[in-house]
């Protein structure tokens, strides 16, 4: 019975992880990761489309920085903060607040609830916040491995999110010394 629980809780909390992270991995071909023992974090670029906050970059890159060195070191890579690193990992986050509007009116589009609305051409939707990390490894200033990461909603502890996403991320990326 306690078993029985247990394989409930860890399912309910992948089915949840899933629900507001897509991951899309995507690698070049005929390029050997194998040979690679270093890598190194570059600051990347963040955009914040209709946000009224300003995001903290510092503590995003550093978030970033501590979740990508565990992951690699835990694959064997080192480290490398000067330019000797073989792979080069970079990152491109984006936050944005979308609201979306539905068409009202006439039959086969979306009915009417307010009698109020029936002059309005447009009825304003639900807002959204969409949170996308792109995540970019280079090897000789060529892209060998990308993961696209998009997390719906909002999330309050942004350090979890991360290191969940980033650990998902990379468990399609090849362990040093293995080649794929």
């Amino acid at each position: 019975m306690k078993i029985m629980r247990i394989c409930t809780f860890v399912f309910l909390l992948v089915l949840s992880f899933t629900a507001f992270a897509q991951i899309k991995v995507s690698k070049a071909k005929n390029i050997d990761v194998a040979p690679s023992k270093t890598f190194a974090i570059e600051k990347g670029q963040v955009i914040a489309l209709g946000k009224d906050k300003e995001i903290d970059e510092g503590k995003l890159f550093s978030i970033l920085k501590e979740a990508i060195t565990r992951v690699m070191t835990l694959r064997g890579y080192v480290l490398a903060n000067d330019s000797t690193a073989q792979l080069i990992i970079s990152y491109v986050y984006e936050e944005s607040d979308r609201t979306t509007y539905q068409k009202s009116g006439p039959l086969g589009q979306t009915p009417i609830d307010d009698p109020a609305d029936v002059d309005e051409t447009y009825k304003m939707g639900r807002p959204s916040e969409t949170r996308t990390l792109i995540i970019d490894i280079e090897k000789n200033k060529s892209s060998i491995w990308t993961a696209t990461c998009v997390l719906n909603g909002s999330q309050k502890d942004l350090d979890k999110v991360f290191n969940l996403t980033i650990e998902s991320a990379f468990k399609k990326f090849p362990a040093q010394g293995k080649k794929k």
